[in-house]
């Protein structure tokens, strides 16, 4: 049986790659609310297309709290100098919250 934290998780990490992909600043603050706009706003200007994708995440759940880990690449293609795509392997950390019963990232640290 699937664990409904796990699956409201991996939820709010889709939304996120899907903000990510879509460069979508507004989709990005919905799934995580204490991002900062203004600096995300100007790295998704930096981008013509970008593609994050994960090949594993760890999850690890306690009670409202979460932490994931993910690895994955970013492709990604910017909009001035060398307009080639780039790929760049990447770990991600997370830190969810539950709140009213849905997932959202809180923080996240990506290298």
């Amino acid at each position: 049986m699937v664990d409904p934290n796990t699956t409201g998780i991996q939820n709010a990490l889709a939304r996120y790659r899907r903000a990510f992909n879509s460069l979508d600043v507004s989709a990005a603050r919905e799934v995580w609310p204490t991002v900062n706009q203004r600096t995300l706003s100007r790295a998704f200007a930096q981008l013509e297309h970008q593609n994050v994708s994960f090949d594993r995440c760890q999850i690890d759940v306690a009670s409202e709290r979460a932490e994931a880990q993910c690895s994955g690449t970013a492709r990604y293609v910017p909009r001035v100098g060398r307009r080639e795509p780039r790929v760049d392997r990447r770990e991600w950390r997370f830190s969810l919250v539950k709140m009213r019963g849905e997932w959202f990232i809180g923080a996240v640290e990506a290298r």
